[in-house]
């Protein structure tokens, strides 16, 4: 269906001589996404944040909107690989969007209106939103902290978004007060939670969903050690790690381990390699997939064990996505001769993988790599100080908070395009795919 509707809009775009936006510019779209959880912890969905090509500001409303819809499919194309069947995606929405309708031009049960802060309730403004509801669209007010012009869109509202960044609980509850002594229907979510204390306020005061940098700014637990399972995973790791990689000894492990072993069984056998025969020993599976896809794999699958909450499981994707992000950026300078003599593309993958770990087991980041033959540079980047791979962690952190004026004058710094970021961002969402999908 969507490669349909893509069809079709280019065909329009054509037709109506709009020229500024070729395949090139569709390729090049700059999409992240950000994930929102319900009160247990599960992914309900993703806001997908996206940076249309600077040619589509002058354009006339028809044909942008029909153009800015054709980047949003391809935007959703990038992530479709990392979402499941129920789980919707929430796109901001201009004034200009929700009057045109460009909305239905995508499918109703996954896509989510976000109507944005400054959109202003004329009357033919909320007629759009009318009709777009009685389509089966969900409707969202997005970033609500109070403001007159957004009260009409909240009767209709399915989700309010409430901005709580630097509010203190009790702001909080009055606001939530406010908007529950209305009346409104409306699920709450509760946007830019940086941490869990706040989380678990948002919680207890009845907040249905959640949205942040809360997942990887955990409560360190103090006194908190390595369980024993957690211990044995941590020495594949530091296997793993080095120039010297034996695999004799890497494999002895993961025999040690059931679940890494099932894991590994699984996905050598899954559709992703399309073998005739099943694969049922370790040896012969790594003998197919070779050291590096192995390692990788290994890494990778080795922090999606060490928790087992619902949250761990989508830090765990996202220190995946994170790791082939930085190391397909590497590869990319490096094939072009560009790439810095005292930075690397393995060491740009466990720089990201490692990024989250601290998050993943709510310890202290040094304690846990205690032992780990980790390069200096990257652990002292890891712990917010001056290396070589500094600006790669500021810029992988730019780039998933759509912050994309700074992501892009960085990667630029670092000798990256426009295109790089969102290639290498693509192949990074597919690529963890692969390896949490299920049985």
């Amino acid at each position: 269906m969507l490669e349909r509707l893509k069809a079709l809009m280019q065909a329009e775009l054509q037709q109506r001589k709009y020229a500024d936006v070729s395949e090139r510019d569709a390729q090049q779209v700059i999409v992240a996404r950000q994930p929102v959880f319900d009160a247990k912890g599960r992914i309900w969905g993703y806001e997908l944040l996206y940076r249309r090509p600077q040619n589509l500001v002058s354009a006339d409303i028809s044909s942008g909107t029909v153009a800015t819809a054709n980047v949003i499919i391809n935007g959703f194309e990038a992530v479709r690989p990392s979402l499941k069947a129920s789980q919707k995606v929430l796109i901001n929405f201009t004034s200009d969007l929700i009057a045109t309708k460009g909305i239905t031009l995508l499918p109703p049960e996954i896509f989510v209106v976000e109507i944005l802060e400054d959109v202003q309730p004329t009357p033919e403004v909320l007629q759009a939103l009318a009709a777009t509801k009685k389509a089966g669209y969900t409707l969202a007010v997005d970033d609500y902290t109070g403001q007159e012009n957004l009260k009409p869109f909240l009767p209709m509202a399915d989700i309010i978004k409430m901005d709580i960044l630097g509010l203190a609980p009790r702001d909080i509850a009055q606001q939530m007060l406010r908007i529950r002594a209305a009346r409104y229907r409306a699920a709450l979510l509760a946007e830019k939670v940086e941490n869990e204390q706040i989380a678990t306020v948002c919680r207890e005061l009845g907040f249905s969903l959640f949205q942040g940098y809360y997942f990887s700014k955990p409560e360190i637990m103090r006194g908190k050690k390595i369980s024993t399972s957690q211990a044995v995973r941590m020495h594949i790791l530091a296997l793993c790690v080095g120039d010297d990689v034996d695999m004799n000894a890497v494999s002895d492990a993961v025999l040690h381990d059931p679940v890494i072993t099932a894991r590994f069984l699984r996905f050598i056998n899954s559709a992703h390699f399309g073998l005739r025969k099943t694969i049922r020993t370790v040896h012969h599976a790594l003998t197919l997939v070779g050291p590096i896809t192995f390692m990788q794999w290994l890494c990778v699958n080795v922090l999606a064990t060490l928790e087992n909450s619902l949250v761990s499981h989508e830090m765990a994707f996202l220190a995946s996505q994170r790791a082939k992000f930085l190391e397909s950026l590497g590869k990319r300078l490096a094939a072009r001769q560009a790439l810095l003599p005292d930075v690397s593309s393995s060491s740009l993958f466990l720089t990201g993988l490692f990024s989250l770990l601290e998050s993943v087991m709510r310890m202290p980041l040094q304690e846990i790599l205690d032992g780990v033959p980790l390069d200096d540079d990257v652990l002292i980047a890891l712990t917010g100080g001056e290396s070589p791979y500094t600006p790669w962690v500021k810029l992988m952190n730019l780039y998933e908070r759509g912050e994309w004026e700074e992501s892009i004058a960085l990667g630029k710094q670092l000798r990256l395009t426009e295109g790089d970021l969102s290639a290498a961002y693509a192949k990074a969402l597919e690529w963890s795919a692969i390896f949490f999908q299920g049985p």
